[in-house]
């Protein structure tokens, strides 16, 4: 069918373009980690624009279809262990009306014996990735370590992200 993955390109019958269905994307991925910390389940708070936040507690991944929009890689209630968010610029856009979203995150300590202790947050950002591999040309990274010390249902904020879901590029706060 023109106009789609398999076919990109719609020509009109004087082969002008008129249509095209680009099929690349942009990816923001953010992945909190506490390796080392010698701490366990440390629980993330991820919100999305105006999507529900995912987390422990929290919602859990975001379809538009079969198509991902926001997705948690899941608890990890481990010692020394990481835990990733994707969101998908295109899907995104679609759901919040918005070219450039916010993205909140916080973390909390699920046992009250746990903490204060370092959790690295790191986000990256991708264009050009086909959607569900998270494959693409990485286009920034931003790092940060700080101490958690808040408890369940009391996250500590880490960062807010601006996200431009079209060009693949973000701002921390």
């Amino acid at each position: 069918m023109p106009g789609s993955q398999s076919d990109p390109v719609r020509l009109d019958p004087f082969q002008m373009i008129t249509e095209v269905a680009w099929t690349s994307d942009t990816l923001l991925s953010i992945t909190y980690d506490w390796f080392g910390s010698g701490m366990r389940d440390l629980d993330t708070v991820t919100g999305v624009g105006n999507l529900e936040e995912i987390g422990y507690g929290y919602g859990s991944d975001i379809y538009d279809g079969d198509k991902g929009v926001v997705y948690w890689g899941g608890d990890t209630t481990g010692f020394n262990g990481s835990e990733t968010i994707d969101v998908w610029g295109r899907h995104v856009r679609k759901h919040t009306g918005s070219k450039i979203i916010s993205v909140r995150c916080a973390a909390h300590w699920y046992p009250q014996d746990q903490g204060p202790a370092p959790v690295t947050i790191t986000i990256d950002s991708y264009t050009g990735v086909k959607y569900p591999s998270t494959n693409g040309k990485l286009k920034q990274t931003f790092s940060r370590t700080m101490t958690i010390s808040a408890h369940y249902n009391s996250p500590q904020a880490m960062a807010t992200v601006q996200f431009d879901t079209l060009k693949g590029t973000f701002t921390v706060s």
